[in-house]
């Protein structure tokens, strides 16, 4: 009698084991979805203090699913331009932005879709020297200055590969707090921005 006992609490000890052995162990990543990403390349046309300024920037993403991204972006002028109301010559307007953004996709399954990102951040305006000062002058003469920036848009995405998307479309750039940097105002760095993008990546398929 004893001995049936001991083979059966034998059995179910050894069961018992078996499942907790096939029993998945929770650990700190158990829950994360899968992820994409992709980067991007951009520019920009607009008017800061009605002079044309044309941009270049980058745009990073991860992605949870078809529909949705968080990144982060970066954008800075390159052309050298200056207000018309700016005395001195010898220097030009630069303004940079830098934020986090977030865009949803809609029917992202389609060849062409539209997208819309909505990017948050910090705005950097600032002037810099025309020419490099063979005496070593240091950058921003003027020193700086940073605003608060929001940047709703809305953009036609066309799919070229598997890997690759191009987009363009309309951005609308946003500072909503007051500020004068020598006679420039956060109402000439605020209006619409139009931009045309590539991108490259792992995207998720969708019906």
């Amino acid at each position: 009698m004893k001995k049936s006992i001991l083979i059966l609490f034998s059995v179910l000890v050894a069961q018992a084991s078996l499942a907790q052995q096939k029993k998945e162990k929770w650990h700190p990543f158990s829950n994360v979805p899968d992820l994409s990403f992709y980067a991007e390349v951009n520019g920009a046309y607009q008017l800061i203090a009605q002079e044309v300024a044309l941009g270049i920037g980058i745009k990073g993403a991860v992605t949870w699913n078809a529909n949705n991204a968080i990144g982060f972006t970066y954008g800075n002028t390159i052309n050298k331009f200056a207000p018309a109301f700016e005395p001195d010559s010898s220097v030009y307007l630069k303004n940079a932005l830098t934020g986090l953004y977030y865009e949803y996709t809609m029917k992202p399954g389609k060849k062409v879709h539209l997208t819309f990102p909505l990017a948050v951040g910090v705005g950097n305006v600032y002037y810099d020297w025309r020419d490099l000062d063979p005496n070593g002058a240091a950058s921003f003469p003027y020193e700086e200055e940073f605003y608060f920036y929001i940047e709703p848009a809305v953009k036609v995405e066309v799919k070229l590969a598997p890997k690759w998307r191009l987009n363009g479309g309309l951005t609308y750039s946003i500072a909503p707090m007051g500020f004068d940097y020598k006679s420039v105002t956060n109402n000439d760095v605020t209006g619409p921005r139009f931009q045309l993008g590539i991108r490259f990546g792992k995207f998720w398929s969708a019906d």
